[in-house]
């Protein structure tokens, strides 16, 4: 085989594969962000208890995501790192499915959660180091993570129609499934040294206007999200709309995505 044709081989191999990836991955959330919220309000928890369990995931992401992305870039272990945490996201909502109550459901997701959040950003960290090693575009690999989102929430949606709420956790289980399946067969990168990160910088941002006004921006523009995320689905549900409806109102915004990934 010519040199050329083991790089081309290389090349495709990992840009297929990291779609393929990237499509399971946000195919979770396209089943989660819009149907987890009927599942909790099936379940019997009240509003209350609805917005404390979606907040846990991000207070995972303030946590165990720091530990983990760093441990896994100092040896050099992002791969791994995307298939334990995969798997354990995985067993996590497969357990959570036979939660009794709140409190239980809460607890449940805060331990899956602390494997879930960590697996986009070690993949975006793979992407971008791997598109770099490979000599690929970005966008057309990512894109097909928002396509499959819009599947998944049309998917997701049709089966809502079919079984009752209760039984919607499932869905997830089962794409998280193929989401694990799909990270076992990353190829591994190159292993390059990480670069220090300067620790003292930190004090210098938080003294800079500029700086702060982007953190309360995004701050506020999340906090919205979050409320979105939370309880546009009941709402909508409140109103009559099917759970057809709700998917294509939840698909609508993310063809626009698929548009600037292209």
């Amino acid at each position: 085989m010519q040199p050329n044709q083991a790089i081309a081989i290389a090349r495709r191999r990992f840009a297929v594969r990291l779609s393929v990836f990237y499509a399971a991955t946000f195919a979770i959330v396209g089943a989660y962000t819009p149907f987890f919220p009927l599942w909790l309000k099936a379940k019997g928890l009240d509003p209350a208890w609805i917005g404390i369990v979606i907040a846990i995931p991000t207070v995972a992401r303030l946590t165990a995501v720091p530990a983990v992305t760093r441990y896994a870039e100092r040896r050099h272990a992002v791969v791994p790192a995307i298939v334990i945490t995969s798997a354990l996201a995985t067993l996590g909502f497969a357990l959570l499915a036979a939660m009794p109550g709140p409190l239980a459901i809460a607890l449940m997701l805060l331990l899956t959660a602390c494997a879930w959040t960590p697996t986009l950003p070690l993949t975006d960290a793979y992407a971008l180091r791997g598109v770099g090693a490979h000599d690929v575009s970005y966008g057309p690999i990512r894109l097909w993570g928002s396509v499959a989102y819009i599947a998944a929430v049309l998917a997701t949606g049709a089966v809502a129609v079919a079984v009752a709420p209760v039984h919607l956790i499932w869905v997830i289980v089962v794409i998280m499934a193929i989401s694990s399946v799909a990270a076992s067969t990353l190829p591994p990168l190159p292993v390059i040294a990480a670069p220090v990160a300067d620790q003292s910088s930190w004090s210098g941002l938080l003294r800079q206007p500029d700086y702060i006004a982007i953190v309360v921006a995004a701050a506020l523009i999340q906090g919205s999200h979050a409320v979105y995320y939370s309880f546009s689905s009941i709402a909508w549900q409140a109103e009559g709309f099917d759970s057809t409806t709700i998917s294509l109102l939840w698909s609508l915004c993310v063809v626009a995505e698929i548009a600037l990934f292209a």
